[in-house]
């Protein structure tokens, strides 16, 4: 009989070749690609800080005129400014005298929203303003600014009992 030799399948054949790239190796490969190329803009959108600056500057500006409603001894809003009068301590047995009231406004300044105590001076609260508007309520005080990009916030305040 003869000796018939066995035929390798070709499937062998593709295997011991090593040296390139398949057709179903490149496929694999570009629909990974095409799975991950997606999810890439949504991964460096992730890596964008962003920052909120005006935000906490309205937040801390709110902040503060909280807290000078809650230590200061009267509130009124005049001539488009908050003004906060702050009576001496008791520690003094003398008649308390016009000078020794500390009082201090909160007021728009060209772009900026500024606190000046006895007209003197001014810490700035907040930059960027293209108008305040200052509200006396039966409970409190409105406050409404609207920032030169045409952002607008507004808070309410309530006026706290000190007895």
């Amino acid at each position: 009989m003869q000796s018939m030799s066995k035929k390798k399948p070709v499937s062998m054949v593709l295997l011991k070749n090593k040296k390139g790239f398949t057709l179903i190796s490149m496929l694999v490969a570009i629909s990974a690609l095409a799975m991950a190329l997606p999810l890439l803009g949504y991964m460096l959108n992730s890596f964008k800080s962003g920052h909120y600056y005006e935000e906490m500057d309205i937040q801390n500006f709110f902040i503060f005129i909280r807290n000078e409603m809650a230590i200061a001894d009267y509130v009124q809003i005049d001539n488009g400014r908050i003004v906060y009068e702050y009576m001496p301590e008791e520690d003094t047995d003398e008649d308390e005298d016009e000078e020794d009231v500390e009082i201090v406004t909160i007021e728009q300044y060209n772009d900026l929203i500024r606190r000046r105590v006895k007209n003197k001076g001014h810490d700035i609260y907040l930059r960027n303003v293209n108008s305040v508007y200052f509200e006396k309520l039966p409970y409190g005080l409105k406050v409404s600014v609207y920032g030169t990009g045409g952002e607008f916030h507004e808070k309410h305040f309530s006026l706290y009992n000190r007895g």
